[in-house]
């Protein structure tokens, strides 16, 4: 009896940390920022482009959570923004020439990365519209026909 509550104590506590490591896991900021990529993406199989920049546009809608949010990179006539919730400035501003604060022409060098690979993860400085600070960024995007799909999480030095 003892040795079957023991081995039952040590299953518990087993079970227990792994449901921890993968709730953790589940709810990290980067694995959000890639699954609203992913979901992002199977709107714009559903739905089409022109139903994805609308409603990426949309600061209310399912694709806009505070930082956590999806924008579209674009490259043809130029590098641009083509859908962005927050900053409509953005939409098709020619940003070949466009450099975060450490020199990186982000733009261009993310839609190159996700045209080359499909899809990855890429790092730059950009302004946070919570903090409205410079942090560093790191997001996920998803090439999508001839257009990017992009989110990420900003990771503010400590």
């Amino acid at each position: 009896m003892r040795k079957s509550m023991k081995a039952l104590s040590v299953m518990v506590c087993c079970l227990m940390v792994f449901a921890g490591l993968v709730s953790a896991y589940a709810a990290s900021p980067e694995s959000e920022a890639k699954g609203l990529v992913l979901k992002a993406y199977d709107y714009y199989k559903q739905h089409g482009k022109a139903a994805l920049l609308s409603e990426i546009k949309n600061p209310k809608g399912q694709f806009a959570k505070g930082e956590l949010y999806v924008f579209l990179w674009a490259w043809n006539p130029y590098y641009t923004c083509i859908a962005h919730p927050y900053n409509h400035k953005l939409h098709m501003m020619n940003m070949n020439e466009l450099r975060d604060p450490q020199g990186k022409y982000f733009v261009k060098e993310g839609v190159e990365l996700a045209k080359a690979k499909g899809e990855a993860w890429f790092e730059y400085m950009y302004t946070n519209p919570v903090s409205k600070k410079v942090e560093p960024k790191k997001v996920y995007m998803k090439k999508a026909d001839d257009f990017v799909i992009v989110a990420g999480v900003y990771t503010p030095k400590k």
